[in-house]
């Protein structure tokens, strides 16, 4: 989901056999995770034209009623448009869940990059709801800025306890040069309560 430049669903459909199908444009361009090993910390700039490309992939697929639950570095895309600007795309709606259809992935299970992930994914039974992507959006915008995550752990568990309990650092902690809105924003997406967060992604 994004703008313009490859990546687009141009047919679907099942094989003889019954096997689905998709046939897309070819992404030219790398993940996230390796356009940050090539370029190292981003200018504030940079990220927020970034995030409000992501923002605006997350914002259609929820107006469609499904969440993402795995915004991560390796499953944002970075083409290139024709003048050469970024152009993101979100890719990987594997564990991707739908209201209208829940069979879109497994339940009871914990899917997704727990270095990422939002507090209220971890909770037995909760309500998974676009806000959780926010919360991801956060992660990876607080990654953008100062080139590492808000919490360090050496294992799963300590990053599970970690969004669950303690307060993430600001922005500007590590970076002061980061503008005060910006560092605002990144800290509220990453709020433990939804209800703390941006409304949603528009």
């Amino acid at each position: 989901l994004g703008p313009p430049s490859g990546g687009e669903v141009y047919d679907h459909g099942e094989t003889d056999d019954g096997l689905p199908y998709l046939v897309m444009g070819l992404l030219s361009g790398d993940p996230l995770d390796q356009y940050l090993q090539r370029r190292g910390v981003l200018s504030s700039d940079e990220v927020v034209s970034l995030s409000l490309q992501i923002a605006r992939g997350l914002s259609r697929a929820h107006d469609f009623g499904v969440v993402h639950r795995d915004i991560k570095p390796e499953n944002v895309f970075v083409c290139r448009s024709d003048d050469g600007s970024p152009v993101v795309k979100l890719v990987d709606f594997g564990i991707a869940l739908s209201p209208d259809d829940p069979r879109l992935t497994g339940t009871g299970e914990l899917l997704g990059s727990p270095r990422y992930m939002a507090p209220e994914r971890f909770r037995e039974r909760a309500q998974v709801t676009p806000s959780s992507d926010l919360y991801s959006l956060g992660v990876l915008m607080f990654e953008l800025l100062t080139g590492r995550l808000p919490f360090e752990s050496e294992s799963i568990t300590g990053f599970i306890l970690a969004h669950l309990e303690e307060t993430p650092p600001h922005v500007r902690d590590l970076v002061p040069t980061c503008p005060p809105e910006l560092d605002r924003l990144v800290f509220e997406l990453m709020a433990k309560q939804t209800v703390q967060r941006p409304v949603d992604a528009h």
